[in-house]
């Protein structure tokens, strides 16, 4: 860029001249001391080096576990969720990010330095925007993370190391330390735009009317930890009225907002710039000294950024101060107005910063910068609005969500999703009575899951024999005369005659033995005297239960699980007792002992009949008579799904009823649990995971499926509502990021319920 001199002498940097009809130029283009964006290229680049170091170090916000291993280099990655228009990106071996990091962190620290500055500038760009952008569930939710990767763009094209840096030390000119003022502003202009989104993003019922989620952050324990750290003089009692009072929560979201609205201005004008600063370190010292904890730099980031709002020489102008401090008398009026609206740190408005004289020139701003500063701050501008343009609210939907400055303004809980694969050639559900499931097209595991609600089970809805599936009991063969259209037997022998007949049909013999089911607590109370016998003292029936496991159970010698194996279904798990009679059916020859333990049912010498059939029927499998298991289990937890296959065939109990069955899949397996929370929450990232599921699908199968799911999301404690179209096929769908996408479920906020509006941490 070259320079042309222009007489300027006696011009402000805050008062550009009236007599020059373009003054926008004018200003950008005037030639101010590099001292302020110098100390802002040191603190950003030490920034920078403390991300990178950061990265191989325990943090809150990974729960105390290394966060590089957590995103980049763990065994159990699963996945991984770029960007959008990022998917291209590489994924580097372990050694590779290592590399890529140590690399950012020597580059941080050169650009900080002012050496090789250009280049330095760009390394971290790259690396930071490749980390960035190649794993978004580690940098969704951080706004800063976001204003970093900015920043570090603008850094490359900013001459930031003209003043204060190896670099310029090899310079011997004077004016080697100018650089025009567009550099200044555009930095200025950034901080602006986050701030004023950060606090519209606020401006809702939820913020201002129900104080959420403040107030559920000042639930955290460690909040009032602090607050005892820094006032012991406060009573527990007294902390704790203060924490729980609404007026708190009430007051911290308001200033929040308020403060968020007005940073911008405050920092721009010379009158109100050092109570801008003040409230620039009230606010991010409260929160990270006071509500988070896993906000990492950027309470540092934000004041030392505030700084670029000073008059260019404000450094040298601070060391004069600190060699001979003194204070300028005060405007008084303002002193008290100040006073008034904002008590103590509003007498700062008393003092009105200085401006600098430019005496130096100035510099010729070219068409191309032009349009680049132009389009920058045309799209900084308008892209967090473009949710503006999208039907629904975009904090469930998440159409236009990303980007967009959210700064801790919603707290989500979503239950896990549920993903399910539409493969018709394995299940049919095109007639509602003729067979479901083709067991010939399935490649999976020749198993059929029927999950149940253990304190609802309508036992005539099972068949007369069923296989039972519990964690701690392994599987069971359950006889349940309920489940036929014959009258019931009546009578212990009339019922094993009819067991043994049964039986006979099925394998030619007779069973090992039948034995009538009963409660958990009868046979606890027999081995609670036992133990009693022998000397043990038993607290409660939990206890008892926890003593029989570990001298007698699975974690014992075993003696104990022909016993437990009589209890009633789901006995260990709360289910209530049958109403019926139920009976289980032992055979040697059927089952099978596994390492753990656990009694599993032999598939090859299960035979199927009309008795082990659905309603007498056995239409929902065909296409194998045997072999093929039909189990029954209580619906199982994430964790306990995982013991199931990762492809399973179920069919699900609901509101007295059977639903059709479905082929579930199992997502734990592929993502981390950060990214299965991710993916429950947003229905990109359920899209993203949705093609890649297919993709897998047809590598084995050779054609590809639908992929449906089910997701339910929580925003602010509201109940939960579902953001996906169950119907729509996920894998198949086109997205839009400007325009309402048809398999997102168009939905609404209403106001939080009134019980809900002052949730707080359980």
């Amino acid at each position: 860029m070259s320079q042309k001199p222009e007489s300027l002498r006696g011009r402000s940097t805050s008062q550009p001249t009236t007599h020059d009809c373009n003054w926008v130029e004018s200003s950008l283009s005037c030639l101010v001391s590099g001292q302020s964006l110098a100390i802002f290229r040191m603190v950003f680049g030490m920034i920078m080096l403390l991300e990178a170091v950061c990265l191989f170090l325990p943090s809150q916000s990974t729960a105390g576990q290394v966060m590089m291993d957590v995103y980049y280099t763990g065994e159990n990655l699963g996945m991984a969720f770029p960007y959008p228009g990022f998917s291209w990106l590489p994924w580097l071996p372990s050694w590779g990010f290592v590399v890529l990091i140590c690399l950012m962190g020597i580059a941080s620290l050169s650009m900080a330095l002012g050496y090789r500055y250009r280049i330095a500038a760009f390394l971290v760009f790259m690396s930071w925007g490749y980390l960035y952008a190649v794993e978004s569930t580690r940098t969704y939710w951080m706004s800063y993370y976001y204003l970093e990767l900015l920043i570090s763009f603008l850094m490359v094209w900013l001459p930031a190391h003209q003043c204060w840096s190896l670099d310029a030390s090899q310079k011997k000119t004077q004016d080697s330390n100018l650089v025009p003022f567009w550099a200044i502003a555009i930095l200025r202009f950034q901080l602006v735009v986050m701030y004023f989104y950060a606090g519209c993003a606020k401006v809702n019922t939820d913020w201002l009317l129900d104080a959420q989620p403040v107030t559920y952050f000042l639930s955290f324990p460690h909040v009032s930890e602090r607050l005892q750290t820094f006032f012991p003089w406060i009573s527990d009692v007294s902390l704790k009225t203060q924490l729980t009072s609404t007026w708190l929560a009430y007051g911290l979201s308001w200033s929040g907002a308020l403060f968020d609205l007005i940073a911008g201005p405050l920092l721009l004008m010379r009158r109100t710039r050092y109570l801008g600063l003040a409230l620039m370190a009230v606010f991010h010292g409260i929160n990270h000294t006071l509500l988070f904890d896993d906000l990492l730099w950027f309470p540092l980031l934000g004041l030392s950024s505030a700084l670029i709002f000073l008059e260019p020489t404000w450094p040298s102008r601070f060391f004069q101060w600190c060699k001979k401090p003194h204070f300028k008398r005060p405007h008084t009026r303002w002193v008290i107005g100040g006073a008034f609206f904002f008590p103590l740190i509003g007498c700062l408005l008393g003092w009105k910063a200085k401006a600098d004289i430019i005496k130096d020139g100035a510099v010729v701003i070219s068409k191309t910068l032009k349009g680049g500063l132009l389009a920058w701050c045309l799209i900084q501008t308008l892209f967090p609005l473009r949710h503006l343009l999208i039907a629904g609210d975009h904090r469930i939907t998440f159409e236009g969500l990303s980007w967009s400055w959210r700064l801790k303004a919603e707290v989500y809980r979503a239950s896990p999703c549920q993903v399910t694969i539409d493969d018709p050639k394995v299940l049919n559900t095109s007639q509602e009575h003729s067979a479901r499931i083709d067991g010939t097209a399935w490649k999976g595991v020749s198993h059929f899951y029927r999950f149940m609600e253990p304190t609802s089970v309508d036992w005539m809805q099972l068949p007369v024999i069923f296989i039972l599936q519990e964690p701690m009991m392994g599987q069971r063969v359950i006889y349940n005369p309920s489940g036929s259209k014959e009258p019931m037997p009546e009578g212990l022998d009339a019922v094993s005659k009819k067991i043994r007949n049964l039986w006979n049909e099925l394998y030619g013999r007779a069973p090992s033995s039948a034995h009538p089911l009963t409660s958990l607590s009868r046979i606890l109370e027999d081995y609670t005297t036992l133990l009693e016998k022998k000397g043990h003292k038993v607290r409660d029936t939990h206890h008892g239960l926890e003593l029989l496991y570990q001298f007698n159970g699975l974690r014992g010698d075993g003696s104990m699980m022909p016993y437990l194996r009589r209890i009633q279904p789901f006995g260990l798990s709360g289910g209530l007792p049958a109403q019926v009679p139920l009976f289980l059916i032992e055979d040697e020859k059927l089952t099978i002992q596994q390492s753990d333990g656990l009694v599993m049912i032999e598939p090859n010498a299960w035979k199927n009949s009309p008795a082990t059939g659905i309603n007498g029927q056995s239409e929902y499998v065909r296409g194998t008579e045997n072999g093929w298991l039909t189990l029954h289990l209580a619906n199982p937890h994430p964790s306990e799904r995982q013991a199931l296959p990762q492809a399973c065939l179920i069919q699900k109990w609901v509101d007295g009823q059977w639903q059709s069955p479905k082929i579930d899949w199992d997502y734990s397996r592929d993502l981390s649990v950060s990214k299965c929370m991710h993916m429950s929450t947003s229905p990109f990232h359920l899209k993203t995971y949705a093609t890649h599921l297919a993709d897998q699908w047809e590598s084995l199968h050779g054609y590809q499926p639908k992929v449906q799911a089910q997701s339910f999301v929580s925003v602010n404690f509201r109940p939960q509502k579902s953001n996906i179209d169950p119907s729509a096929d996920l894998a198949a769908s086109k997205v839009s990021h400007w325009s309402h996408n048809d398999w997102i479920d168009l939905t609404s906020l209403s106001r939080i319920p009134p019980e809900n509006r002052h949730t707080r941490r359980p």
